[in-house]
């Protein structure tokens, strides 16, 4: 289970890292070319999210990897499974359904390192 798990976290925390470095540095016009969603953001709200991202790479990775907070990994999962969510039912209002199937599996993704490392917090307390 642990090695699924880190395989998903480096996944995700590759994933996050890179899309968030992307918001941040490319222009909000070259980015609504290629995702139509940013074109409807004000260009800080799109940098804004692209830091939210890079810091949800970050803290699917580094936390559980130098046992330093190791409880924020979960804390993290979950927060993307909400946000995820949330980016599912956006994406569905406005009829772009390839964006929501990429939240959704996301979201499962992220519930699964969610459940698995929390799971793994508490019996390690026991």
């Amino acid at each position: 289970m642990n090695t699924a798990l880190w395989i998903v976290q480096a996944f995700l925390g590759l994933s996050f890292t890179l899309s968030g470095l992307r918001k941040m540095a490319e222009k909000k016009i070259k980015l609504a070319a290629q995702i139509p969603w940013t074109g409807r953001f004000p260009a800080t709200a799109v940098k804004g999210i692209g830091l939210l991202e890079l810091l949800a790479g970050i803290g699917f990775i580094l936390p559980h990897l130098l046992g330093i907070q190791p409880q924020l990994t979960p804390i993290t999962a979950l927060t993307v499974a909400v946000a995820m969510l949330l980016a599912t039912i956006y994406h569905l209002r406005f009829k772009e359904g390839k964006s929501a199937v990429v939240n959704v599996v996301i979201l499962l993704l992220a519930g699964f390192v969610a459940l698995g490392r929390n799971e793994e917090q508490y019996f390690s307390q026991l």
